[in-house]
């Protein structure tokens, strides 16, 4: 919830220049960074739902956070390009488990294809892997031949994400 309040802040900062929505913004995705779990194997982060001692994050509310550090990022905002591509890492190497297969978790824990839709939400981090948008892309083009869900709102953000 904090990092969607995080990417309106960010938003109304850059529409009306107000500081006082910078500094909050800030003050969010330090909050978020601060909770970051690297993985040097992998070179990819992890975060938990609540606190250092709950469980992993879920692929659809993880897809918020990583959006928000995307935004950030390209504000200049305390995200850097490694961060990014350790994002990016984290949907390669740790959610997606293999072909039209990607794991419930951002830590790459949990069952399967759960959230398989919420794919479409880490699009953004193709800019720093571009085979994650042929894996997103293979994702969609399944559950367009196979699915009677493909009217769902999360289906058509992802979808929307893929065609932008």
């Amino acid at each position: 919830q904090y990092a969607a309040f995080g990417r309106t802040l960010l938003m109304m900062y850059l529409v009306s220049g107000n500081h006082d929505y910078l500094f909050k913004c800030s003050r969010l995705i330090h909050h978020f960074y601060n909770y970051l779990h690297y993985d040097s194997a992998a070179n990819s982060y992890s975060w938990n739902y609540w606190s250092i001692n709950s469980s992993g994050e879920d692929i659809s509310h993880g897809a918020i956070e990583v959006d928000f550090a995307y935004l950030c990022y390209h504000q200049g905002l305390f995200i850097s390009h490694n961060d990014m591509q350790r994002f990016a890492n984290t949907f390669k190497k740790k959610i997606y488990a293999a072909p039209l297969q990607c794991k419930d978790k951002v830590d790459g824990s949990g069952n399967t294809n759960t959230y398989l839709d919420q794919t479409g939400r880490w699009i953004n981090v193709s800019d720093f892997d571009k085979d994650i948008y042929h894996i997103v892309a293979d994702v969609f083009i399944e559950r367009a031949l196979t699915s009677s869900q493909t009217s769902s709102g999360s289906f058509l953000l992802g979808l929307a994400n893929l065609i932008y």
